[in-house]
């Protein structure tokens, strides 16, 4: 009896700490770099392909100004950037190329990967930069959150 009980007991913990491991796995964010690469296969215009040129993270990413970013987007849906805990956690600097298949000249912006968190949630998501040529309070901005000046813009 004392056996049963005792493996009984064994194998509630067993279940209860495999629970307790599902749930902390599925509230981890996405890795930044998925969150990207999803991105750059669907965040953008039809017709439209996006090339990754470079990407540095962010030596200051506590001092990203919300000027540096034009739109936030994650899975798709477009959010404002005061809907986010501030400041970002951890940031990447992200240079893409954008090239549209009617010909156009293809144009480069400046992409932001950024982890926001707060006590109970955290997620990665994509802020849209300016498109180069970039301004001198843009590339200020850059300079201030530590993203190398050797991305070509």
């Amino acid at each position: 009896m004392h056996k049963a009980l005792a493996l009984s007991l064994i194998a509630l913990v067993l279940i209860v700490l495999l629970a307790v491991l599902v749930l902390i796995e599925v509230s981890r964010p996405a890795d930044w770099q998925d969150v990207l690469d999803w991105y750059v296969e669907h965040g953008n215009d039809e017709g439209q392909t996006v090339t990754v040129l470079s990407i540095t993270r962010a030596r200051q990413p506590a001092l990203f100004p919300q000027d540096l970013s034009r739109a936030v987007f994650r899975d798709n849906v477009y959010y404002p950037y005061d809907s986010l805990p501030s400041p970002p956690a951890r940031v990447w600097c992200v240079l893409v190329e954008r090239e549209r298949a009617s010909g156009q000249r293809p144009s480069k912006q400046m992409l932001f990967v950024a982890l926001h968190q707060d006590l109970h949630n955290a997620d990665w998501v994509v802020h849209e930069g300016e498109t180069a040529p970039f301004s001198p309070s843009f590339r200020q901005g850059l300079e201030q959150i530590g993203c190398e000046p050797g991305l070509g813009y």
